[in-house]
């Protein structure tokens, strides 16, 4: 009993601070705003007591005629209940409407608070963590109309506590025990509704990794990029079966809430609606025998269910304001989310050098999260400025870990990565990628136009020439022009109007969008993944005037091209086991020799054409 007293203590302290948050926040967007809504909020309650004190004047004159002393009294308590009854629907839309315009920028604000604190995780080793998808997917709950819906609720809850304290003390004023009956008759039905509400965001919580799922498997069903396998392999009827198990897991769980709460309720809602029918029987018979007037009659009949609808409603929206008010807990709790280090930071011994001496890579040792072995172990290499290095080996051999690390995508686990001879920990994050520019094997594809595409390898120039630039460089010129509206053409079919590329078409355009930014290292991985042979043979051949005087790192299966590089690492297992030039790694025969030659067998023999 008393842990659940000091639990229940525990549990309100944090909806008060919550509620602190959530005003500040609010009042710190729209503060003249809010201030209106919540005086509104307080005329709107206070208008319907009015009107029930004027119905029973009314009332009562009609009644009793002989009382009625002057008609243009009469005649006024008429043209104020009129004129109360115009003011309240005038308050009424004209708070609604101020609600929704608030609360449409709440809802902005909100979600880009949101996204603006995910865009801040520089590096990409909290995107593989499970745990912290819930996390987000509980913020996300908590942002956008959820937020909103708190501040609904709020309000409503405002003029709900308004409304029951005047209609308990109009009640009481009949008879003092009568406001009291009213409140502990309603008070267990009211408590009930407000632990559903509580225990409801207890199974909210548990289930989100079920919900999670249920999301997932729907969205492979019904994203273009899943598409293809889904009804090439037939696919349909087994995530159809998954998205049903992981309902089934929260329908079963909500629906053994519901028939808990079912029963509690039961009880409770008879109890109160005992205590009702014997309070309005009590005023009736009070009426009957001349103790109170047929207009007090009206007031207090019309007052008790009011009083209770609205003590019950009270609750309820609290309870409803902790279920929700929970939900915009996470999404505070998810804006206060910090990485265990913080790499946003620039260290404070930072000095930046004249000279460049290009990177290093220094014993570096790196491990993926929840990955039995280490993807790169020991690994040092340098890359001079002006260089071209090439990366190759066979799949999984820790190339494309490389490129993560040299952004700053993750951490090394051991050893230190130097630019210019500082670690790449004291660059700030932004700084540092503006030093490189790079090419991803699973490039994004972003669904703007061809300009837009290109203009985001470098958002900070203002002229418009370097894009077409660029594209040349990458050869999109050749289908760009032949589109409807050139440059200008929408990409993919997610909206109206849009074309579809081809593989290879929008990975030109990811390295025309790698060329738009004048950075000092290139980083192609995998560049000519989706390029058919001519095309990549074209690539390489310009390779070194595309990249000019600057350093690029490419990393690559095909051997056929990496002899225009100065230097050749050579990657298996994780390790370096080769570097040199082309002909230096013939030489020693070791795994690039047996590489290459296996290659260049099998192009031989037609099997790579």
């Amino acid at each position: 009993m008393i842990s659940s007293i000091i639990d229940g203590f525990k549990k309100a302290s944090t909806t008060i601070k919550i509620t602190i948050d959530i005003l500040r926040y609010i009042f710190s967007l729209e503060r003249l705003s809010v201030t209106a809504i919540f005086f509104l909020c307080t005329l709107e309650a206070t208008l319907p007591f009015l009107s029930l004190w004027l119905a029973k004047y009314i009332v009562d004159v009609l009644t009793m005629p002989e009382q009625a002393t002057d008609p243009n009294t009469f005649l006024n308590f008429l043209i104020g209940f009129v004129g109360i009854g115009i003011l309240a629907q005038v308050c009424a839309t004209f708070g609604q409407t101020l609600r929704e315009g608030v609360g449409q920028k709440i809802e902005s604000h909100s979600e880009v608070s949101l996204l603006k604190k995910v865009n801040s995780f520089s590096e990409i080793t909290i995107f593989e963590n499970p745990e912290f998808y819930n996390h987000l997917r509980n913020a996300t709950e908590g942002s956008g109309r959820r937020f909103v819906g708190v501040i609904e609720i709020m309000i409503s809850a405002t003029r709900s506590l308004l409304m029951l304290g005047g209609s308990v003390a109009i009640l009481g004023g009949v008879h003092w025990s009568l406001g009291v009956i009213v409140l502990v008759g309603m008070l267990p039905h009211s408590l009930v509704t407000f632990w559903i509400n509580g225990f409801k965001a207890q199974v909210f919580r548990a289930q989100a990794h079920d919900t999670r799922e249920q999301r997932y498997y729907a969205s492979v069903l019904t994203s273009q990029e899943t598409a293809k396998e889904v009804r090439a392999f037939h696919l349909g009827s087994f995530f159809l079966d998954k998205y049903q198990e992981a309902f089934s897991r929260v329908y079963d769980r909500s629906q053994r809430f519901r028939q808990r709460a079912l029963k509690v309720g039961i009880v409770s809602g008879g109890l109160s609606g005992a205590v009702s029918a014997g309070v309005f029987s009590w005023i009736a018979l009070q009426a009957y025998n001349g103790f109170l007037t047929v207009g007090d009659a009206v007031l207090y009949i019309g007052l008790l269910p009011q009083a209770m609808r609205t003590l019950s409603l009270v609750l309820g929206q609290l309870a409803s304001f902790q279920l929700v008010s929970l939900h915009v807990k996470h999404f505070f709790d998810f804006l206060k989310l910090e990485l265990p280090h913080n790499v946003n930071e620039i260290a404070e011994n930072f000095q930046s050098k004249d000279t460049s001496t290009g990177y290093e890579f220094r014993n570096v040792s790196f491990k993926y999260p929840g990955a039995d072995r280490p993807a790169i172990e020991n690994v040092s290499f340098t890359i001079e400025p002006g260089e071209k290095v090439a990366v190759v080996g066979r799949n999984g051999a820790g190339k494309s870990t490389l490129v993560k690390l040299m952004l700053r995508l993750y951490q090394p686990d051991a050893g230190v990565i130097l630019l210019d001879g500082i670690p790449l920990k004291e660059y700030a994050s932004e700084d540092l990628r503006k030093k490189t520019s790079v090419v991803f094997q699973d490039f994004a594809k972003f669904y703007l136009t061809i300009r837009d595409n290109i203009a985001l390898g470098d958002l900070s120039k203002d002229q418009k020439d370097w894009i077409e630039s660029a594209a040349q460089k990458a050869q999109v010129d050749d289908f760009a022009n032949e589109l409807p509206q050139g440059y200008d053409t929408l990409l993919g079919k997610h909206f109206d109007g849009g074309v579809e590329l081809s593989g290879g078409q929008w990975q030109r355009i990811s390295l025309a969008r790698a060329f738009a930014r004048d950075a000092d290292l290139i980083v192609l991985d995998e560049p000519s993944s989706a390029l058919d042979p001519i095309a990549e043979s074209h690539l390489y051949e310009r390779f070194r005037d595309l990249t000019n005087d600057k350093s690029a790192l490419f990393i690559t299966h095909r051997l056929g091209s990496v002899r225009l590089a100065d230097k050749i690492i050579v990657l298996n297992d994780g390790k370096i086991v080769g570097i040199g030039s082309h002909n230096e790694l013939m030489a020693a025969e070791g795994d690039y020799a047996v590489l290459f030659r296996t290659q260049a067998e099998n192009y031989a023999d037609g099997i790579f054409e």
